[in-house]
């Protein structure tokens, strides 16, 4: 169908970028939590994997983000529906930071700001003349 858009552009170069910042700090989470910890015995010290699981979650959501920003930079169906479904992800997410903020104004900010790109992400890439370009 031509160029892509240059929203897609930018939405798959950001989405690439994130995605780097995702792997990396899942995967930084899950070696220092896995890590030995003191305990309250000072020659005693403590691990747990559990506490490796939120980073290795982390991780696992780059990887998608990954996956999804080039395959959106290749213009491919499915890289946008997964986009979408992030997006949808974000919605949620951005709710749920706003309620469980109150009453902290830098989270519910940052809730707010969460909501507003991801619903716009997802109108932007449910256009139809935005999906004609995808294979």
């Amino acid at each position: 169908m031509g160029e892509r858009p240059a929203g897609v552009a930018i939405l798959a170069i950001l989405l690439i970028i994130f995605s780097v910042f995702e792997i990396i700090g899942g995967i930084l989470f899950a070696i220092i939590m896995g890590a030995p910890q003191p305990s309250i015995i000072p020659w005693l010290y403590t691990s747990s994997p559990i506490l490796m699981i939120p980073g290795i979650i982390v991780t696992i959501f780059g990887i998608f983000y990954l996956i999804s920003g080039i395959g959106m930079w290749m213009l491919k169906n499915w890289a946008r529906i997964l986009a979408i479904i992030f997006g949808f992800l974000g919605i949620i997410g951005g709710i749920f930071i706003i309620i469980v903020s109150i009453p902290d104004i830098f989270g519910i900010l940052f809730g707010v700001i969460e909501f507003i790109i991801s619903l716009v992400i997802v109108i932007y890439l449910m256009q139809e003349d935005v999906s004609a370009y995808f294979e």
